[in-house]
Formats: structure tokens, C-alpha cells, sequence
């Protein structure tokens, strides 16, 4: 383990944790940004980290929305529950892909998807426009892959 202080571990658990709930988000976008500037480990280091942490966090904060009582008429729980199920099975089935893509790249290159992918969606978030916004994060992601592609194809780096 390195120098750092407990002290700073339970700050960023608590400050990923506590904006991953506020935000909704399984914690990656949150969590990996303060894991390499506070907790000083790599790109990949934290992605490992946070997928390790995106289960119970997930849990946790799903636990608080359910029990919550709702703002909104009762009735769309079920669609949500569906659509939730569908989303899980597809992304438990995809994640392996990423880990390994992530493992064929260097970390300045991880770095860059990342950067895409969160400037994709932030500024889909900011725009609030749906034919916008989505042609946004559509471009970003798209972006990605070539971005993704590229460096496998051309710049291929054996790291740590």
C-alpha cells in the first residue's frame, strides 16, 4: 500500500459515494477522477478500483431510491424495473470487452477515452436538448471508438 493517509481513502469513498448517489451514476465518472488526483494511482489502477466499488454503491443508492417515497404518480416503477434488467444484462455482457480493450492501451490513451466520454456526456447533460443532446453523446462515443481503435491499431504500448 502507498504513503497516502487512511484518511484520504474514506474522504474519496465518501465524496464518490455521496456525488455518485446525488448524480445517479454507478461511480466510475465520479470515482476515477478522484482516485488519480487524491489517491495518486494510474488510469487503469482506478477503473479497477471503481469497478470493484460500482456494485455496492450501486446497491446502496438503489436501496435509498426504492424506499424513497416518490414525487411522481405511482405506476412507472415497473417500466424502469425492465429497462434496468435489460441494461444490466447488456453491460454485465459488455464489460469484459472493455477491460481488455482497456489492458491493450496505454495510459495516456485511457486517459483520452475517458476524457471523451465525460465531455460527451456533460455536455449532453448542459444542452438538456434531446435531438442535441444525444447527437452529442452519439459523436462522442463514436469518437471514442476510433479514438479507441486507433490507438490499438496504430500506437499499440506495452504497459505497466
Amino acid at each position: 500500500m502507498n504513503s497516502i493517509p487512511i484518511w484520504r481513502y474514506i474522504a474519496v469513498g465518501i465524496a464518490g459515494g455521496t456525488l455518485s448517489g446525488l448524480a445517479g451514476v454507478g461511480g466510475g465518472v465520479v470515482i476515477v477522477p478522484l482516485i488519480t488526483a487524491y489517491l495518486a494511482l494510474s488510469q487503469r489502477e482506478a477503473h479497477a478500483v471503481s469497478l470493484g466499488a460500482i456494485v455496492p454503491t450501486a446497491i446502496a443508492a438503489a436501496l435509498v431510491y426504492a424506499l424513497w417515497p416518490r414525487d411522481e404518480p405511482p405506476g412507472n416503477e415497473v417500466p424502469a424495473y425492465i429497462a434496468g434488467a435489460g441494461f444490466m444484462i447488456s453491460a454485465v455482457l459488455a464489460a469484459p470487452i472493455g477491460v481488455r480493450i482497456s489492458h491493450r492501451i496505454n495510459q495516456k490513451q485511457l486517459k483520452r477515452l475517458f476524457a471523451i466520454l465525460l465531455t460527451a456526456v456533460g455536455l449532453r447533460m448542459l444542452l438538456q436538448h434531446p435531438v442535441l443532446g444525444n447527437a452529442i453523446l452519439i459523436a462522442g462515443f463514436a469518437l471514442m471508438v476510433v479514438v479507441g481503435i486507433w490507438s490499438l491499431v496504430f500506437h499499440r504500448e506495452e504497459t505497466e
